[in-house]
C-alpha cells in the first residue's frame, strides 16, 4: 500500500507541475525553483515534514522534498 500511496502522491505533484507548464509561459528552470522554493517554504512553515511521513518517497523525491531538505539542513546548522 505503501508503493501505491507514494505512486498517487507523486504523480499528483507530476501531474500539477506539468499543468503549469502548459497553461503558463514560465520556463522549466523557473519551476523548478519554484518547486524548491516551496518545498522549503513549506518546510519552514511545518507542513512538509507530516506530509512527508504519511506520503513517503512521493513526497520526498519531487523537488518540493528537496528544498525542505535544504532547509532542514540550514536549521540544523543554526541558520534559523
Amino acid at each position: 500500500m505503501d508503493y501505491v500511496l507514494a505512486f498517487v502522491t507523486g504523480g499528483a505533484i507530476c501531474a500539477l507541475v506539468q499543468l503549469l507548464m502548459e497553461k503558463t509561459k514560465l520556463m522549466p528552470g523557473r519551476i523548478m525553483v519554484i518547486l524548491v522554493i516551496a518545498g522549503a517554504i513549506l518546510g519552514a512553515v511545518g507542513v512538509y515534514e507530516p506530509f512527508a511521513k504519511w506520503a513517503k518517497a512521493g513526497a520526498t523525491v519531487p523537488l518540493t522534498g528537496f528544498g525542505n531538505l535544504l532547509y532542514q539542513g540550514v536549521k540544523q546548522a543554526g541558520g534559523t
